[in-house]
């Protein structure tokens, strides 16, 4: 049906099908009406602003500023052409900037990225050789006193209760007896319990966070 208009038609009825088919938002369908249009009145700027605004809605400004040129050299005194053109020269300007911020942002993500990598790698080094040290500070709730406790003593401590939660008998090695391990085994319990209260009024109920420094 379409190829068939578009051979009946005259260049007159070509253009209107066409403005109504890009106020439809059809643009494909009008840039073919205007483009048969064109073909058969090759000197009117009219037909040639009207192509450039199809383009330009479908996101084509470089086919649409060529067009807009055309307009443009044809009849040089119409503002409106003028008008177009210059929009669409400020909306390439605008993207050509957001694409250099873009790039930009880009550019400073990936040497933030460097940057926490090496950090990391460094604090990494630096935690293994001991020169960084972690501790829990601990801040009672209810009389307000601030302790400390190394974050590695708590670790180790944690552990040892473990191991000798796991087992329910004395050291295969004979070493201790029942009772030695029993008391080593409350002593670890004990240690931990202190760490974890405060040594002001006793009180459990705390806040904490870790906090690292350099030795």
């Amino acid at each position: 049906m379409l190829g068939i208009l578009l051979k009946k038609q005259n260049p007159r009825e070509l253009y209107d099908n066409g403005i109504n088919a890009y106020k439809k938002g059809d643009y494909k369908v009008a840039i073919k009406f205007l483009s048969k249009s064109l073909k058969n009145d090759k000197e009117n700027p009219k037909i040639m602003n009207a192509m450039a605004l199809c383009y330009s809605k479908m996101d084509n400004n470089i086919t649409a500023k060529y067009y807009l040129l055309k307009a443009c050299k044809k009849s040089p005194i119409n503002e409106t052409y003028k008008k177009n053109l210059a929009i669409i020269d400020n909306i390439e300007n605008q993207k050509k900037e957001a694409e250099k911020k873009k790039i930009e942002i880009d550019k400073q993500n990936k040497e933030r990225e460097y940057q926490e990598k090496v950090s990391k790698r460094l604090e990494a080094e630096k935690r293994k050789s001991g020169k960084i040290i972690d501790e829990y500070r601990r801040t009672c709730n209810k009389c307000g006193k601030v302790w400390h406790s190394l974050v590695s003593r708590e670790k180790e401590l944690a552990k040892l209760k473990s191991d000798y939660e796991w087992r329910s008998i004395p050291c295969c090695s004979g070493l201790l007896t029942a009772p030695q391990y029993q008391r080593n085994r409350d002593a670890v319990s004990s240690d931990i319990e202190m760490l974890k209260q405060c040594p002001n009024c006793k009180s459990k109920d705390y806040n904490e966070e870790i906090v690292s420094h350099e030795v």
